[in-house]
């Protein structure tokens, strides 16, 4: 059985993880439950430091850390910061921002609590609880042997769980480390190398393994100058189709991203022949084309009913930036709109005063019908307008889009189902408000197989893994 560290921590927790949509949600049902009605800010003030908040909530628990302590200093190094604004020339921003200091393990252990109750849990609550459960695990599993490979920074409740296992005999960790980075004190990728080496008491009576010495070897290194990122992509795509007629297979090859931004390029770039595909990386969900649609959709509708008192005033650059997105442009056949549009010189409008029939295209008839009929309306049109999308792109094959589309599925469901458990959305602009904060947090997963054919992956997914031939890109300044 081979599963990730995650899937190995879930099992000694038994906790679920929420997705980091799913977390923000919970966590404002249990601010507005502690928090005075009078107090309570909306969901996109909320959004704005709950994220930043649940991240430091993530990080004291993996690590271990005591939450009351690192309240308590956070809370006194904001005090020194004001140390100088006397108690009665202190503004309302200031008692505000102060009192929040001390909220903070309020926040926590509510959070925390409302959890538990779920049986659910963010990562590194998950950790701690792992961490807590570990002797009993042991006790349930008594004959399982575990290997450890591909590790190199550890966090705190990693570091005791495989110690404790190593020492009671039950783990064995392979760290495919470097001679020369191990010796060099001052280099900073060895540094965790080292310091487990050193520190770890199982290692002063074993040995540590593995440590290599590749770096050294000689290498044969090109290096490619081109102007554009787009080219960056283009020559991605040739050095492929080149390394695939020599070798006559991909398996040990892999390209390596600097830049993110240059994945979807990249995709379109790498010739058909291609056989297989694996990619392992994280892709900013700001860039997915389909939720920058969804981003314009919101904001042509909801704009347009605050607008107009009784009805639905249309904005034009606003309508144009929807009906003549790519995504939606040929299925929805919005060129006759757009041309009427730009002939009459239309600025404010009712989309229903044009002249053209949507009876015979339902994704142009979901796009063009107003808001006004309730927000439970509202989000099954929307979740209309996925699967006419969703139908298209696959009679197109075009899977790099239906990635997207996946991905924007998934956190609508999520806020479906807030929406079911709750009910507190009640009109578009709430829902647009909650869209764009939760938006920023979904995940593109792009599907593969990781032990066949060419691997793309990000500089850190590259890292304790060893390839033939790899191509970088975005070798520039500031971004590598």
């Amino acid at each position: 059985e081979i599963i990730s560290i995650e899937d190995l921590i879930g099992k000694m927790s038994k906790g679920y993880v929420l997705n980091n949509v799913e977390l923000l949600l919970e966590f404002y049902e249990v601010y507005k439950s502690i928090t005075p009605l009078a107090e309570q800010q909306d969901f996109e003030q909320f959004g704005n430091w709950a994220k930043m908040l649940l991240q430091d909530f993530n990080e004291i628990d993996r690590y271990l850390l005591k939450p009351e302590h690192v309240f308590n200093y956070l809370k006194d190094i904001d005090d020194i910061n004001h140390w100088s604004v006397k108690a009665e020339d202190r503004s309302k921003l200031i008692e505000n921002y102060i009192s929040f200091w001390d909220q903070l393990p309020t926040y926590y252990n509510a959070l925390k609590k409302h959890l538990e109750s779920l049986g659910v849990g963010y990562q590194g609550m998950v950790y701690r609880q792992a961490v807590a459960n570990l002797d009993q695990f042991m006790v349930e599993y008594p004959n399982k042997q575990y290997y450890f490979a591909g590790f190199n920074a550890l966090n705190q409740a990693e570091e005791k769980i495989i110690q404790q296992l190593l020492k009671s005999g039950r783990a064995e960790v392979f760290w495919d480390a470097d001679a020369h980075f191990l010796s060099d004190v001052d280099h900073g990728a060895g540094y965790f190398a080292r310091r487990i080496k050193q520190n770890w008491s199982y290692y002063k009576s074993y040995p540590y393994q593995w440590i290599v010495d590749e770096f050294k070897q000689e290498k044969q290194i090109e290096i490619i100058s081109t102007p554009k990122s787009v080219g960056q992509a283009k020559i991605v795509g040739t050095l492929v189709e080149d390394l695939q007629k020599q070798t006559g297979n991909l398996q040990k090859t892999a390209v390596v991203l600097a830049d993110e931004n240059l994945l979807i390029p990249v995709l379109y770039a790498l010739p058909h022949s291609v056989p297989s595909l694996n990619i392992t990386m994280g892709y900013d969900s700001r860039s997915n084309p389909v939720q920058l649609f969804f981003t314009k959709f919101f904001k042509m509708q909801v704009n347009a009913l605050t607008r107009g008192k009784n009805k639905c005033v249309y904005y034009h650059k606003e309508v144009l930036d929807v009906l003549s997105h790519p995504l939606i442009e040929g299925l929805a056949q919005t060129k006759d709109i757009v041309a009427e549009i730009n002939k009459r010189n239309l600025s404010f409008f009712e989309l229903q005063k044009l002249h053209f029939n949507t009876e015979e295209n339902t994704l142009l008839h979901l796009i063009v019908k107003p808001w006004d009929e309730g927000i439970d309306a509202v989000i099954q049109s929307i979740e209309q307008i996925v699967f006419e999308i969703r139908h298209y792109l696959r009679n197109q094959k075009d899977d790099v889009s239906l990635t997207f589309l996946y991905a924007f599925h998934q956190v609508w469901n999520q806020i479906k189902n807030y929406q079911a458990k709750y009910g507190v959305i009640t009109d578009p602009q709430q829902l647009q408000t909650i869209y764009k904060q939760v938006a920023d947090l979904a995940e593109v997963s792009f599907e593969g197989e990781p032990l066949e054919g060419l691997q793309v992956m990000g500089v850190l997914e590259s890292r304790v893994l060893d390839f033939d031939t790899v191509i970088i890109t975005s070798l520039n300044e500031g971004k590598l």
